[in-house]
């Protein structure tokens, strides 16, 4: 399935009940949702989609993670790391946003943190509370682009639709 967000495909690779993979130009994104903490799908999707997009350039990361999710199992934990370090030479930036600004939104926060510093990525990283942010630092285009992208986050991190 695509549609177009600022005149570009927006491909659709998976939109299940406990996550939503697409993409956008160089852009893989990822929302998960509850029930993801224990299903490696979301991260074999990902992984696909990079390997797809690699094949033009360096491709762009953005996941959105549930503010009240629970943590994930040492399986999906794994596949994280495992995607992570067989794919990371192909990535150019990657952010996660993590919504909210309570105590548990930030220790969530934390937690993407310390996977992501088992990794050792050798591209820049951010962990945002704010998908503007997120987007501001992965979208080189202009405001209509970023704009168009943060609708599209907005609408996808309220769960499967």
């Amino acid at each position: 399935m695509t549609e177009l967000v600022a005149n570009h495909p927006l491909e659709v690779e998976a939109s299940t009940a406990s996550h939503w993979v697409g993409s956008w130009r160089n852009l893989a994104m990822v929302f998960v949702y509850e029930g993801s903490h224990d299903d490696v799908g979301h991260i074999v999707t990902t992984g696909r989609v990079i390997e797809r997009l690699a094949a033009r350039g360096p491709v762009r990361t953005l996941g959105v993670l549930p503010a009240d999710g629970k943590p994930p199992t040492a399986e999906v934990r794994d596949a994280f790391i495992a995607i992570g370090k067989r794919l990371g030479s192909k990535l150019d930036r990657v952010a996660f946003v993590v919504p909210g600004a309570g105590f548990r939104a930030a220790t969530h926060r934390a937690a993407v943190n310390g996977l992501i510093m088992l990794l050792r990525p050798k591209v820049p990283v951010r962990i945002e509370s704010d998908p503007a942010q997120a987007l501001a630092f992965l979208v080189d285009e202009d405001l209509a682009a970023r704009t168009a992208l943060s609708e599209l986050v907005r609408r996808r991190s309220r769960g499967p639709a």
